[in-house]
């Protein structure tokens, strides 16, 4: 009898290790993504709340003047289209589009002939420089002569 009680507790035995290792799982190793060599990465820093604060104020203040003039554009859209159809003689918007896309080319073309570095539009510049940069303002100021500038950041 005794053989009897201890050979059921082995198959309980077994029945918990066999338990044990079905519920066990393999975990995959998850891969970092590995940088391309040319690519460099921008690292992260630390800001005092104040810093914080501004850059917000800054980021919020550049959102509200383009949602702004977004809003003009289409308001004035929306008066051309209103005028066309209250005359009831169509406008030649295609002309003033071309027009007016005549005249921004030329400021353009005014702004890329002057001195200094081009750049193109949607791009992230980084300016690496031996002497010390002055401040954040003076340096965005600087550049808004050049191109249009949406955001600096000194690291």
């Amino acid at each position: 009898m005794e053989t009897e009680s201890g050979n059921q507790e082995k198959d309980t035995g077994d029945l918990k290790d066999s338990s044990l290792l079905k519920t066990k799982r393999k975990h995959k190793k998850k891969h970092k993504e590995r940088h391309k060599m040319g690519e460099e990465v921008i690292p992260l820093r630390v800001l005092s709340k104040s810093e914080w604060m501004d850059l917000k104020k800054e980021y919020l203040a550049l959102q509200k003047a383009s949602m702004a003039s977004l809003k003009k554009t289409i308001s004035q859209i929306k008066s051309e289209s209103e005028m066309e159809t209250d005359s009831g003689v169509p406008q030649n918007t295609g002309m003033k589009n071309e027009k007016t896309a005549n005249r921004e080319e030329c400021r353009t073309q005014e702004k890329v002939n002057a001195t200094g570095p081009q750049f193109l539009s949607g791009v992230i510049v980084k300016i690496i420089s031996t002497e010390p940069l002055p401040g954040r303002k003076q340096v965005r100021d600087t550049l808004a002569a050049i191109s249009e500038v949406l955001y600096v950041d000194l690291l």
